[in-house]
């Protein structure tokens, strides 16, 4: 499967992943997920989503999860690969937490903002405690974000 990552055969990536589990840590320590964001493959982390691997859940140490990369990460094509293979953009890391727009609002650029508005994420969920992703940019001493979070 990683041949069909570092040349982006989606078709073969998709074949080979019948009855797999794409989670699965490979030989170098790394899931595929994580291989395919290595080599900047963003048609295979698509397809991967696409095939039921959750980025939220793709670890690795010292940097987390595979979105939190996405969101840590200047490359915004990260995020968008992930959106477009299905992510909901209104995820939730745990019931009753708070959203991903909400969780991610201070780590992100603006950029990642759009991109998760063009993507049909809610602005006004809140959190446990009331909080909107208005109020987190506003804590985190985001302007930029909390200014577009109003227009």
């Amino acid at each position: 499967m990683a041949q069909a990552i570092v040349y982006e055969d989606i078709p073969r990536l998709q074949r080979l992943a019948q009855g797999q589990n794409l989670s699965q840590i490979g030989r170098k320590n790394m899931s595929l997920m994580w291989f395919a964001i290595l080599h900047q493959k963003y048609e295979a982390i698509q397809a991967l989503v696409a095939l039921g691997v959750n980025p939220d859940t793709q670890m690795a140490n010292g940097i987390g999860s595979a979105l939190h990369f996405a969101f840590a990460s200047k490359d915004i094509r990260f995020l968008k690969a992930i959106l477009d293979g299905g992510f909901d953009p209104n995820s939730y890391a745990r019931p009753g937490y708070v959203s991903l727009m909400l969780q991610r609002a201070t780590a992100g650029t603006l950029d990642h903002i759009n991109l998760l508005l063009s993507y049909g994420t809610r602005l006004n969920d809140k959190d446990t405690l009331g909080g909107t992703a208005l109020t987190t940019a506003m804590y985190a001493r985001k302007p930029n974000i909390a200014t577009n979070l109003v227009e």
